[in-house]
């Protein structure tokens, strides 16, 4: 009898291992392809802009690609009039229930810093010497003290005469990247996700014509680019009125900061008034945020500009 549960013992742990390393190996499949995707996206000048009536011709054309890209996964998408990129995918959960799962990027860029033209340089291998970029920039330990964990791994950084575009290409990469690791693993259990891709959101304007027939998750995570000491941000989402705010300036941050401003936002949709912004969580940024980006190795991209 002893022996048997020993058995049985050995063969559960095996069958856990052997669907780690399945996991393991699938994520190492994914995670590969995000850094080219996230190169060419930011190749891609979709600025926003605080005077255009609503939608710059750059942010179109990204609306437009990514739309192409994400319709190609098989699930059910949406590009609104408005260019908000609205996707749904079905629980495959079989008798149980789960909330649903709501999930949010953006994909313009900041209007404060050249973003046309943008030639990404990507670092392999980094030595943890300084980064040398035109126009005199450099990136080193003192201006961005986590570099110092990036010591072997891939850095992506402008050529330092634009910015790289990071906030938000790098959430909307990690976005993409989930749908086609779902689409193509279909086994793989999940409840339903909603998915948004705004434009907008780096001039304060992201939730203003978000349709919630389309996007009205039990919870919401914003997969924007954020700051290495930050951690993500979620909210539970009542289905008529949510609401949140961004927060005002704080002391350390410098007047050229966008991210810094309070500017709330109000909308109507489902006869609601929802009066929300993007949940923002940052730690002190350098000069040099308007620069550069960092890409964590093959894992995923951090800081903003």
């Amino acid at each position: 009898m002893k022996k048997s549960k020993a058995v049985s013992v050995l063969l559960a742990l095996f069958v856990c291992a052997t669907a780690a390393f399945a996991q393991g190996t699938l994520a190492d499949q994914y995670r590969a392809g995000m850094l080219p995707r996230f190169v060419e996206y930011t190749k891609i000048a979709s600025q926003s802009d605080n005077d255009a009536e609503w939608m710059t011709p750059g942010q179109e054309e990204m609306a437009q690609i990514l739309y192409k890209d994400i319709q190609a996964f098989g699930f059910p998408t949406y590009l609104s009039k408005d260019k908000y990129i609205y996707v749904n995918i079905p629980s495959n959960l079989k008798g149980r229930k789960a909330p649903v799962l709501g999930i949010s990027a953006h994909y313009d860029t900041t209007p404060d810093i050249i973003g046309y033209g943008i030639k990404p340089q990507v670092i392999k291998n980094y030595d943890g010497k300084p980064i040398e970029l035109k126009n005199g920039h450099v990136i080193n330990f003192e201006t961005d003290p986590y570099l110092q964990k990036m010591v072997g791994k891939t850095i992506v950084t402008s050529d330092g005469t634009t910015m790289l575009g990071a906030d938000d290409k790098a959430g909307v990469t990690i976005v993409t990247t989930l749908i086609k690791t779902l689409a193509e693993n279909p086994d793989m259990p999940h409840g339903q996700i909603q998915l948004v891709i705004t434009p907008n959101e780096d001039v304060g304007r992201s939730a203003e014509r978000l349709d919630l027939n389309y996007y009205h998750p039990d919870y919401a995570f914003d997969f924007d680019a954020g700051w290495p000491k930050a951690s993500t941000a979620t909210s539970p989402m009542p289905k008529k009125t949510a609401t949140a705010t961004r927060p005002t300036r704080l002391p350390w941050l410098p007047a050229w900061s966008r991210a810094s401003t309070t500017c709330p936002t109000t909308a109507k949709a489902n006869k609601a008034t929802l009066s929300r912004t993007t949940f923002l969580t940052m730690h002190k940024p350098t000069p040099t945020r308007w620069i550069s980006a960092f890409a964590i190795s093959t894992r995923t991209t951090a800081n903003a500009g």
